[in-house]
């Protein structure tokens, strides 16, 4: 059988997957192709697209999809909200902040395709908020010093100077 578009033979081959089977009718439209069980008491179905979900997490890559009448393997999602299906931390929800790389290779965790900072403060001396030892701030998994100013020493006073220093890396949304 020749296939006039690659979408109709991905139908071909979701269809061979399927247990009752089915057949692939091209309808002449080179984004939708019908699905026909094999089954001649069933009717014909309309596609539904469905997006791979490698990673678990109920959220679809929008660049891996197919058309077909019941979800198939990894190809069990209809959103296409996921922005790294290699790691489930990586979601539009996401508001933890990582120290390493997802599994895309970079920190946007909440996919705003942007890189964000947790600690953007440095060599500050005296605030209440841990801070940085140097300037600029370090890259996301970087390792560097970090500042722990003491508490005030009354609820809603000044903190001192100084404090704990201690190394971490950088940790990143």
């Amino acid at each position: 059988m020749l296939y006039r578009t690659a979408r109709t033979f991905l139908s071909a081959l979701i269809c061979g997957a399927l247990a009752a089977g089915c057949t692939p009718v091209d309808t002449g439209d080179e984004e939708e192709t019908d699905i026909v069980p094999n089954d001649e008491s069933s009717e014909t179905c309309t596609p539904v697209r469905y997006y791979r979900d490698a990673d678990d997490d109920d959220l679809g890559d929008p660049d891996d999809y197919i058309d077909a009448c019941s979800p198939t393997g990894s190809y069990d999602v209809t959103n296409s909200d996921d922005c790294c299906d290699l790691d489930a931390d990586a979601r539009p929800d996401q508001t933890e902040f990582f120290s390493v790389e997802n599994g895309c290779g970079d920190f946007d965790y909440d996919c705003d395709q942007d890189e964000e900072i947790e600690i953007a403060l440095c060599d500050l001396g005296g605030g209440c908020e841990d801070y940085w030892g140097t300037c600029p701030p370090p890259d996301c998994g970087v390792e560097a010093h970090i500042v722990q100013p003491p508490p005030p020493p009354v609820p809603g006073g000044i903190c001192a100077a100084g404090g704990a220093y201690i190394t971490q890396p950088q940790a990143c949304n």
